[in-house]
């Protein structure tokens, strides 16, 4: 299970148990980091995380590293972007 913290700006990872398992972010708006996550989703092997005061959407693979960012019509990859929004765009076609 993935958590937002909108009050430490960070992200949170939890077993099917509760038991915490990892985290990552901090407040910024560099790659990684995060003002008032407030949205999160996991599909396949990525978590997009959306970072409300940045005015952005973040996406990160099941153990925090950060895959890119999207928003007001900019992408800016870190990594090979042929696939990174293939999950969303299935998502919003009813796949």
């Amino acid at each position: 299970m993935y958590v937002t913290d909108t009050a430490t700006d960070r992200v949170q990872k939890f077993d099917a148990n509760g038991k915490f398992i990892l985290q990552w972010g901090s407040f910024g708006s560099e790659l990684g980091q995060f003002y008032k996550p407030k949205g999160i989703s996991v599909l396949e092997d990525k978590v997009t995380v959306i970072d409300f005061g940045n005015h952005r959407g973040q996406v990160f693979s099941l153990d925090g590293e950060p895959l890119g960012i999207f928003g007001e019509g900019i992408l800016s990859p870190t990594k090979n972007t042929s696939d990174l929004f293939t999950p969303l765009t299935q998502l919003s076609e009813g796949r």
